[in-house]
């Protein structure tokens, strides 16, 4: 290989580096604050900022409040904000789900003790999830 091909390859190798990690810089603010089809519930989606575990920075976590802003319960999903991701209240029930384009689609629910679990997703909740991905992304 000569210096001139060498000196391209190292060149499309930065620019594809550089769009890589701008990417994951400038990538979107989730809503503050989502509130439950119940109204006995807000939702607050944060990226993960804590760089203590590696795996874990960087991700989505979904804390949520009830009325009075007292926090009831923080789940770390391993959605990584690097990927496009959207979340959003079930319409008729107290459900999360979440539509990441690397984990997959995930449902969340509250427990008896008042902490955010994983149920299964159902058919109905795989076509909710597009429909809060497709709206978040509709204009980008």
């Amino acid at each position: 290989m000569n210096n001139s091909n060498l000196h391209l390859m190292r060149l499309y190798l930065f620019g594809l580096l550089l769009f890589v990690f701008t990417s994951c810089l400038y990538m979107r603010k989730p809503p503050d604050l989502i509130a439950s089809p119940s109204k006995h519930f807000i939702l607050k989606v944060e990226i993960n900022s804590d760089k203590s575990d590696e795996t874990k920075y960087g991700c989505v976590v979904l804390t949520l409040y009830d009325t009075s802003n007292k926090e009831i319960s923080t789940f770390q999903t391993g959605a990584s904000n690097c990927m496009k991701w959207a979340v959003n209240w079930y319409p008729t029930k107290d459900t999360i789900i979440l539509y990441s384009s690397d984990i997959g689609n995930r449902a969340y629910h509250l427990t008896d003790k008042n902490q955010l679990d994983t149920i299964s997703v159902t058919k109905e909740m795989d076509s909710i999830a597009k429909i809060i991905f497709d709206k978040k992304y509709a204009k980008q």
